[in-house]
């Protein structure tokens, strides 16, 4: 940024300088000839100047960090979005769940893990005081309304 900075300075202060000279000799004569020619160089000169100390072999290898930091900023992205969309799911799973233990009237904590290949529920553990009614009940609704299958439900009292 500083490097910009130093040269719009420096294409500024040219540009003025030319400019007053320019006007100090005026339009006519080959004086202001020479004079325009050779302002007009030194002001392509400063302009130019430095795209001549651009050393382009580094391009090569900004471009590749470049690849290199948005690669892995999606992957995290990735990563996020469906560590997300996970305990959305986790969560809208146990507000069912727990509304109809409520409803029911179990007192239930519960624990989700989601198979990370297929997002389905690949364990569900449900801990609490629940009469024998209220667990058929919920066994029947994880499987039949939410399906969630028998053999990935974990009961404990």
């Amino acid at each position: 940024m500083e490097a910009m900075k130093t040269y719009l300075i420096s294409v500024t202060s040219v540009a003025i300088i030319c400019g007053g000279v320019l006007a100090l000799v005026g339009n006519k004569g080959s004086t202001a000839t020479i004079l325009r020619l050779l302002t007009g160089i030194f002001m392509t000169y400063t302009i130019l100047n430095p795209l001549v100390d651009i050393n382009l072999n580094n391009l090569e290898y900004i471009s590749e960090e470049f690849v290199s930091e948005a690669n892995n900023a999606v992957s995290t992205g990735k990563y996020m979005a469906a560590s997300e969309k996970n305990k959305f799911i986790i969560d809208k799973y146990k507000a069912y769940i727990l509304d109809k233990a409520s409803s029911l009237n179990a007192d239930l904590k519960i624990d989700i893990r989601l198979d990370d290949q297929t997002g389905l529920v690949s364990n569900i553990v449900l801990e609490g005081a629940i009469s024998p009614f209220a667990k058929k009940e919920l066994t029947n609704y994880l499987t039949d309304d939410l399906g969630i299958p028998g053999e990935v439900q974990n009961w404990m009292e």
